[in-house]
């Protein structure tokens, strides 16, 4: 999920701003021994603070990575199909109920325009819905026959997307 990069260029800003810190708290005396007694307990509880905090955060992404999977699941194997468009019409993900509704392959739909798959003469109704939901930012729907080889199919199409 989060690169190593970016871990890195956070654990390197922390740093700098812990050293900045201590730059401007020095103290000039010497240092007691109870002082330094005292900072190694300090270090101690902030190591083992640390150390609480990774296996949190490596238990959280855990938990993100399997609820990824499980949306996967659900999304993948839905019993309705599931075709997700760019703005301009353009396949960019579909589900196995999708693939199969449209009797293709998942390589052949990824990144084609859906019109190709919707009945002669209904092109146009695809494409003034598609550009409402663009104009508007609101869903639209619309039920469209599609061409196929076997029975017809009129599937509810909701067309919606961010403008960001």
């Amino acid at each position: 999920m989060f690169g190593s990069h970016d871990t890195s260029s956070k654990f390197n800003q922390l740093r700098r701003q812990a050293e900045e810190l201590i730059r401007q708290h020095q103290d000039s005396g010497p240092l007691k021994t109870s002082d330094v007694i005292d900072l190694r307990h300090e270090l101690r509880i902030h190591q083992a603070e640390l150390e609480i905090r990774t296996k949190s955060s490596n238990g959280v992404q855990q938990e993100l990575s399997e609820l990824y999977l499980e949306y996967e699941r659900l999304y993948e194997f839905a019993p309705c199909g599931y075709v997700n468009l760019g703005t301009k019409g353009i396949i960019t993900r579909v589900n196995l109920t999708a693939v199969s509704l449209l009797e293709t392959t998942r390589q052949f739909l990824l990144h084609s325009g859906f019109s190709r798959f919707i009945a002669l003469g209904w092109e146009h109704a695809f494409l003034a819905v598609l550009k409402k939901a663009g104009e508007t930012g609101e869903k639209q729907s619309i039920e469209l026959p599609l061409k196929r080889k076997s029975a017809a199919a009129w599937p509810r199409l909701n067309c919606c997307w961010n403008s960001g």
